[in-house]
C-alpha cells in the first residue's frame, strides 16, 4: 500500500509552505498574542539548526516545521503550546543553542517541560538497561496528551521519509515503533481533550498505515 496523500506535502514527504503561508494557514485558529508566540519559536528552531541537514539531504528546520504542520493544520489540533513545542521539539537534542530554562523565559513552564520529555538526552542514560523503553516511559509517566501527539507525529514524518536510508536501520526503527508506541497512542487517545479526540484517533490510524507502507517498500526493494 502506498503512503496516504496529504495536501500540500512534497513527494520528499516535506510541507511545501515557507513562513508566511505557513503562518496564513494557521492564522485562523489563533489570536495575535498566540501568533506571536508561534512565529518566534519558528525563527528560533530555524535558527537553531540552521547548519544542520537530514540524511535525505533537506535542510533540518524542515523536520520539526512539517511535524507542527502535521499536528495544526493536517490533523487539525489548534493548541497553541502544542504547536510551538512541535517546533521547538529538537531543540535539546540536536542544537547547542536552547537551554530548558531559555525556553522558559521565552515562553512558558509547560512548554519547557513539554521539549524535555521530547528530548533524548535530558536523562541519564547510562542509568537504563533498556534506553529506549526509558525514553518513551516518560510520555506516560510525565508527558501529556500534546507531547503524545507531537511524539506521534513526529514518528510519522520520520517514516515517511526514509527513502533511501540503509534497510536494515529502517527495520529497527519500525521494530521499535511497534514495540514502544502502543502506550503513547493510547494517552493521545484517552487523554485528548474531547474537541481533539477526532484528531487523536487519526494521527493514530497515520501512524500504522505509514508503518504498512514502509514496511510494503521494504519488502519490494
Amino acid at each position: 500500500m502506498p503512503f496516504s496523500h496529504i495536501p500540500h506535502m512534497s513527494d520528499k514527504g516535506y510541507v511545501e509552505a515557507r513562513r508566511q503561508k505557513f503562518m496564513q494557514m494557521i492564522a485562523p485558529f489563533f489570536d495575535d498574542a498566540a501568533m506571536e508566540m508561534i512565529e518566534q519559536s519558528y525563527f528560533i528552531s530555524k535558527n537553531a539548526h540552521r547548519i544542520q541537514v537530514r540524511d535525505d539531504g533537506t535542510r533540518y528546520f524542515e523536520h520539526p516545521k512539517t511535524v507542527a504542520w502535521l499536528v495544526c493544520v493536517h490533523f487539525g489540533i489548534h493548541h497553541r503550546n502544542t504547536i510551538i513545542k512541535a517546533l521547538l521539539h529538537d531543540m535539546i537534542e540536536d542544537s547547542f543553542i536552547m537551554k530548558p530554562r531559555f525556553i522558559r523565559r521565552m515562553f512558558n513552564k509547560k512548554i519547557m517541560h513539554g521539549v524535555i520529555i521530547l528530548s533524548k538526552n535530558t536523562f541519564d542514560k547510562e542509568a537504563y538497561v533498556d534506553k529506549n523503553a526509558a525514553y518513551y516511559n516518560r510520555f506516560i509517566t510525565d508527558g501529556n496528551w500534546s507531547d503524545c501527539a507531537i511524539k506521534l507525529c513526529d514518528r510519522i514524518h520520520n517514516i515517511r521519509t526514509m527513502d533511501g536510508m540503509d534497510p536494515s536501520r529502517v527495520e529497527r526503527k519500525l521494530a521499535e515503533t511497534e514495540r514502544y508506541f502502543e502506550p503513547i497512542k493510547k494517552k493521545l487517545c484517552e487523554e485528548a481533550p474531547k474537541r481533539y479526540r477526532k484528531a487523536a484517533y487519526a494521527i493514530c490510524a497515520e501512524l500504522e498505515s505509514c508503518i504498512a507502507a514502509r514496511r510494503e517498500a521494504l519488502a519490494a526493494a
